[in-house]
């Protein structure tokens, strides 16, 4: 009986009228894939016509960014409102581990948040925009790019110290001839983000497993794709970078747009 509350409190949750606000604490559950909270920026659109575009950002590893005292994430709302974007940034459902990565369920829990708030709020699917971090990053390439494509009909990715997809990975759903050409792909990586060059992040060498996949989705259809090396720069402090390449990325997507 306890489970079949919860749900149907879930279930409210859902179907109840969008909220144009900006709110630290809203949590969004799942049936079979876990129940978290996310972060919403909203208030900006309060005013504003529908429909909005969305930036959905997903953390690194341990989640620093939901620290208290941490402002990594005001970089990236001052780019939603810029662009008229609603802007979530979830938690893993993974609350053990804090990843993304680390359990199955926590990339298909991000693909069924993107799909309820792209219903609740009537997001424009084809000004869609994801932003990821390290173990965020791999998230987007490794699983919502490549097995849930019909989330998204336009917008691009912003990959930021991670991002892979080696040979033997393959698409489950095979993206479409349209979405590959509409969807702007760019992957901002360290000089000094791989062991090779004394990388900080352990043995992740985010470096060239961001080139891989940049060969890999250029490779499959992905004409709009680029890749970046920030020079002199190691996993860490290539998070501050971030905000700034996502707006340049999705201003060049717009002036591409315009007749």
């Amino acid at each position: 009986m306890k489970a079949l509350a919860v749900w149907l409190l879930l279930c409210r949750t859902a179907f109840a009228a969008p909220d144009f606000a900006d709110r630290s604490q809203e949590r969004f559950g799942t049936r079979h894939n876990g129940s978290s909270i996310y972060r919403l920026y909203a208030a900006h659109l309060s005013e504003q016509a529908a429909p909005f575009g969305l930036l959905v950002y997903l953390h690194g590893d341990g989640a620093d960014e939901f620290a208290a005292g941490s402002n990594q994430l005001d970089g990236y709302a001052a780019v939603a409102r810029k662009h008229r974007l609603l802007m979530i940034a979830p938690l893993t459902p993974d609350h053990r581990s804090r990843t993304w990565w680390r359990s199955n369920t926590a990339p298909r829990y991000a693909a069924e948040l993107i799909a309820h708030i792209s219903r609740r709020y009537a997001v424009d699917t084809g000004n869609i925009w994801l932003a990821g971090y390290s173990g965020g990053a791999e998230v987007i390439t490794y699983h919502l790019l490549a097995d849930h494509s019909h989330l998204f009909h336009g917008g691009g990715a912003l990959m930021v110290g991670g991002g892979g997809f080696g040979e033997k990975d393959a698409f489950a759903q095979r993206p479409s001839e349209t979405f590959k050409s509409r969807f702007a792909l760019k992957w901002l990586a360290g000089e000094y983000d791989t062991p090779a060059k004394g990388g900080s992040d352990k043995g992740f060498d985010a470096l060239n497993e961001a080139r891989q996949a940049y060969r890999r989705y250029r490779a499959a259809g992905f004409t709009d794709a680029e890749f970046e090396v920030v020079p002199a720069t190691g996993h860490y402090r290539l998070a501050t970078h971030g905000p700034a390449a996502l707006d340049k990325l999705i201003q060049r997507q717009h002036r591409k747009e315009t007749p």
